[in-house]
């Protein structure tokens, strides 16, 4: 990258911290920014706590991707429950990954 990229590259990013705190849609992107590591390493805590936010107030693909997490996790059967829920809600919400992983 050239300095002009990694410039316009930063500054996306920062817009995307301070709208993420309002904004659902800002939130997903940049948690899937830092599950990609796509300007610094990947970073999945980073993710997973944006994701969490955008999911409580609706985000289907959030839902999704955050329920796609717990099952990576899922080792009993509170982490099953939550990856159910959250496709669910997701699959509500008109998300098709999730419709299709449920059935």
């Amino acid at each position: 990258l050239d300095q002009t990229d990694y410039n316009f590259q930063q500054q996306c990013e920062n817009y995307l911290i301070v709208k993420a705190k309002t904004d659902t849609e800002a939130a997903f992107q940049l948690g899937m920014w830092n599950f990609i590591g796509l300007i610094k390493r990947q970073n999945l805590s980073e993710a997973q706590k944006l994701w969490e936010n955008a999911s409580t107030k609706g985000h289907a693909l959030a839902q999704c991707y955050l329920a796609e997490m717990f099952f990576a996790e899922a080792t009993d059967d509170a982490g099953r429950k939550r990856y159910i829920e959250l496709l669910e809600s997701s699959a509500n919400g008109g998300c098709a990954t999730a419709q299709y992983s449920l059935g």
